[in-house]
């Protein structure tokens, strides 16, 4: 059981429909929304949580009520009343993503765009770096977050996130029983680590109608 959707959104932001959706997600993630300053933010987060139990009512014949979500010790997100089923969720401007497996899973979804040199410094390995030199100035942005979203992903997927220490981890030279897959979409990269290795078969790419229409379908679906 495995697989990610990637969901591109538009920037226009439809309170009422935000509204309706803060209905289908737990007291704590709404007091949590009510406090984003920006609309497009309340958007992205509703959306990428909305987005993982949608597919695992699709993957597991849950109830949308079953798939509920809290918070572990460390901040990572779990499913309350699916322990088989993990997941893990990515929002960056104006995309998100999710995946969703029987084993522990991370996900990372990042627009490409200019990055100071510093910050690379700052961040990756020694051995991370010359790779992403080897990439040339014309790649060099592409390879820079082909190299973070494999680095979120794994820390992500373990449950520590940043905390974990980017600059100690090396995604150059992982423990073999990690797999992590990277996909480019547009503007946007995106890695998933995993267990098993994700194709492009286990991918899916929603149009914003299709994922309200999904949402609509699952919260009405009785399930298992």
């Amino acid at each position: 059981m495995k697989a990610l959707w990637f969901l591109e959104i538009d920037p226009v932001v439809n309170n009422d429909l935000i509204r309706e959706m803060m209905g289908s997600v737990s007291t704590e993630k709404n007091q949590r929304l009510s406090k984003y300053r920006h609309e497009i933010d309340r958007k992205l987060s509703v959306y990428s949580e909305i987005l993982a139990r949608c597919l695992a009512c699709r993957l597991t014949g849950a109830a949308f009520d079953k798939t509920a979500i809290f918070y572990g010790e460390t901040g990572k997100p779990v499913f309350e009343y699916l322990p088989n089923c993990h997941f893990n969720i990515s929002h960056t401007k104006y995309a998100v993503a999710a995946v969703v497996a029987s084993q522990p899973v991370g996900v990372d979804v990042e627009r490409v765009r200019d990055i100071d040199r510093r910050v690379a410094e700052t961040a990756l390995t020694g051995n991370e770096l010359s790779w992403l030199d080897k990439a040339g100035a014309e790649n060099w942005r592409q390879r820079f977050f082909e190299i973070w979203t494999k680095k979120e992903a794994v820390l992500k997927r373990s449950g520590e996130g940043l905390a974990g220490g980017l600059k100690t981890t090396d995604v150059t030279c992982l423990n073999t029983d990690l797999n992590i897959s990277t996909f480019q979409f547009d503007a946007y990269v995106l890695s998933a680590c995993t267990a098993e290795l994700l194709t492009e078969s286990d991918i899916y790419c929603l149009t914003e109608e299709e994922f309200i229409k999904m949402w609509r379908f699952y919260t009405l679906y009785v399930g298992n």
